[in-house]
């Protein structure tokens, strides 16, 4: 389980604003705690933006915490559960588990493009990466720069999933031998919900198109269109429900950059996914 550490946020909006008894000045922080699912969506937020006396702002902080929801609880087991079925050969079940997850979930881990190899006759290669995270109670140390980071030839992702976005806290990345996750949390009171840089190697080029088709394209073929971005030709599409990507190939690489807006909003996310993709190499 990863978790984000305690953030002293400082905003100081409005320093010049005085108390009217005692003309001390006021600064305005944010204070509460911001609890983050391990997939992104934020489970709860009573982080507010309170006027404070100046030399009291230190004892505000902002503790993010992550913990798996237990929609995404549920979808773990089920997604395990598959991959042992497709392991054993009992495509029968695994297919049951997964179009179970689809319905709920349809970009949730390679269960889209499982599903799609078993109902075309193939045999899907089971997932045999780390399958979720589980809870956690919350944390209030700051991460040093580098903790968890990557280790390998998987650091060379990183460059795809910075710790710095402007207006979004960045939680330490999660990574396996050819793929690496990192969460970002943004700015209270931000249209965007959640967001998630996901960042895949491929064995080349053409792995990578098909893994665009597959992760990208399928489970997010609404609203589709092609914008250029920093010379990369990126594919934008949203789901059904609250989810919008914007996705692109570099070489080998699969770079997916999702949001989440309020249910029904999600096509108004494509100016700010391409505001993240622009901060990109």
């Amino acid at each position: 389980m990863r978790r984000l550490g305690s953030l002293l946020v400082l905003v100081a909006l409005s320093a010049a604003l005085l108390t009217s008894a005692g003309c001390q000045k006021k600064i305005e922080v944010q204070s509460g705690t911001r609890t983050v699912c391990t997939y992104g969506e934020v489970v709860t937020d009573t982080v507010k933006t309170i006027s404070v006396p100046a030399n009291k702002a230190g004892a505000y902080r902002v503790e993010t915490v992550t913990v798996t929801c237990d929609r995404h609880k549920k979808l773990e087991a089920l997604y395990a559960a598959a991959q042992a079925d497709i392991a054993k050969g009992d495509l029968g079940a695994a297919q049951t588990k997964l179009t179970q997850i689809v319905a709920t979930d349809s970009a949730f881990r390679q269960a889209s493009a499982q599903l799609a190899t078993i109902k075309s006759g193939k045999k899907p290669t089971p997932d045999t990466g780390n399958s979720g995270s589980t809870g956690s109670k919350p944390t209030t140390s700051t991460p040093k720069p580098g903790d968890d980071q990557p280790t390998g030839p998987i650091q060379s992702l990183l460059k795809w999933a910075p710790d710095a976005l402007s207006g979004f806290t960045s939680a330490k990345p999660a990574a396996d031998a050819f793929a690496l996750t990192r969460q970002y949390v943004p700015a209270s009171g931000s249209k965007v919900k959640q967001l998630v840089i996901a960042v895949e190697q491929f064995s080349g080029k053409s792995s990578a198109a098909a893994g665009l088709d597959a992760y990208s394209k399928r489970p997010y073929s609404k609203a589709a269109s092609t914008v250029t971005v920093n010379g990369h030709s990126a594919y934008f599409g949203t789901d059904n429900t609250r989810y919008a990507i914007l996705a692109f190939t570099q070489g080998s690489v699969l770079i997916q950059i999702e949001m989440a807006a309020e249910p029904g909003k999600q096509a108004a996310l494509k100016s700010d996914l391409i505001s993240v993709a622009k901060q990109l190499p």
